[in-house]
């Protein structure tokens, strides 16, 4: 389509992208040409020498949110700019529902930034099939892959990636570690049995630094959490209990219990019928 005036016109548009006061309206514009554009986007974010070019055609195409783009916007997550493959990834969580397989199909890429950037991606998605694949990537060969799906879980405040998450704080990279402490944080804690598992996994971590396989400053910001949740979790009970403080108690006029769990109404009412055999 080179030289075509349509292209012209869209290669006007996203250089008027990179001034703030018309970054929007050319946005806009492209928008209103939807499905149309799409012809001379999709060659700008896979072939343009500006990396400035190939973000706002990225941009452009999360903007418009058409299925069309979703190949190439898998395969822009690989660019070698940052800028370039973060974009492309967000404009899929724009285009939504239709991206998914191409994003899980993305978490098995050969390239560590393609599955991170969609790792990043899938967290704006509320299907229900995100959370396992993102849980399966806490194990993932690459520590920024494992650091992408621990923030992507925290930002979905998803309460079943917490044992998944605990466990991955003993992973040997430190920035993983700080990331799934952030992502519990954001979570919280549903019960006792998350604070004891924390309590043992930080006994752990307390090992490790004994034998020098830890840090010692990643333990502070551990510790931190662990304060955090039993405060939490004691702020509920407390709660808890002083609702039921309100309600009145049941003051009736039930005769005593016995050890054996009869009243004595109840125990003359058994040895009358014995009496009457």
């Amino acid at each position: 389509m080179s030289g075509h005036p349509l292209e012209h016109r869209i290669r006007r548009l996203l250089a008027s992208m990179g001034d703030e006061e018309e970054a929007d309206a050319a946005l806009s514009q492209l928008v209103k040409l939807g499905k149309d554009a799409l012809p001379c986007l999709i060659p700008i974010l896979g072939q343009d020498e500006s990396w400035e070019s190939r973000r706002d055609s990225a941009i452009a195409l999360g903007a418009i949110g058409d299925a069309g783009a979703i190949d190439a916007l898998v395969c822009a997550m690989g660019d070698e700019d940052g800028d370039v493959s973060y974009h492309a990834g967000e404009a899929l969580a724009k285009i939504g529902e239709a991206a998914l397989s191409p994003l899980f199909a993305a978490l098995e890429s050969g390239k560590p930034k393609t599955r991170r950037r969609a790792a990043h991606a899938l967290s704006g998605l509320g299907d229900a099939r995100v959370p396992p694949k993102l849980i399966g990537m806490l194990a993932d060969s690459n520590p920024i892959v494992r650091k992408a799906a621990a923030y992507s879980l925290g930002k979905r405040k998803e309460e079943s990636a917490i044992f998944p998450l605990i466990s991955t704080l003993l992973d040997t990279d430190s920035s993983v570690r700080k990331e799934c402490c952030d992502a519990l944080r954001a979570i919280g804690p549903r019960d006792a049995r998350d604070l004891r598992f924390l309590q043992r996994t930080l006994n752990c971590l307390r090992q490790m630094q004994e034998k020098g396989e830890v840090q010692a400053q990643d333990l502070p910001s551990l510790e931190a959490l662990y304060e955090s949740w039993a405060h939490k979790l004691g702020a509920a009970c407390k709660e808890n209990h002083e609702g039921l403080a309100g309600i009145p108690p049941r003051t009736t006029n039930r005769p005593p219990f016995r050890r054996n769990g009869l009243h004595n109404g109840k125990r003359a009412a058994v040895l009358a019928l014995r009496t009457r055999r």
